[in-house]
């Protein structure tokens, strides 16, 4: 069996050009078969590492070290750095979830409980607190 060397998929022989690329493929008598390249390698984070990036990601989100009111800041007086720190950052979805999303979602709990515990609630001319 014959492979492309330009995108290493196996070609059947007597085939002038590649099925998948459409590579012109030497059909020369003296044309060696050549190996398909290697696969590419991936190393995946271990587990243990990703875990401990979700605990100091919610500890800095509760202690208040995300910095998302700098950034927030950054953004509205000066764009086009931020923008740019921003796109050289690596995107991190422990982080983003517990340090940005779990801030926001608080402020309308917060908010409800303030109202109600304050305020209270007022239904056919009573009010509870």
């Amino acid at each position: 069996m014959k492979f492309c060397t330009n995108c290493g998929s196996e070609v059947r022989e007597g085939v002038k050009f590649c099925p998948s690329c459409g590579t012109p493929l030497n059909t020369g008598t003296n044309e060696q078969a050549s190996s398909p390249p290697p696969p590419p390698v991936y190393q995946q984070e271990p587990v243990y590492e990703q875990a401990n990036e979700a605990k100091n990601a919610f500890a800095d989100a509760i202690t208040g070290k995300t910095n998302l009111i700098q950034r927030v800041i950054n953004i509205i007086t000066k764009p086009k750095q931020e923008w740019n720190v921003i796109a050289g950052e690596q995107p991190n979805t422990m982080k983003l979830i517990g340090g940005y999303a779990l801030i926001l979602a608080l402020i309308p709990a917060i908010s409800s409980i303030i109202k109600y515990g304050i305020i209270g609630v007022s239904f056919m001319g009573y009010t509870s607190r």
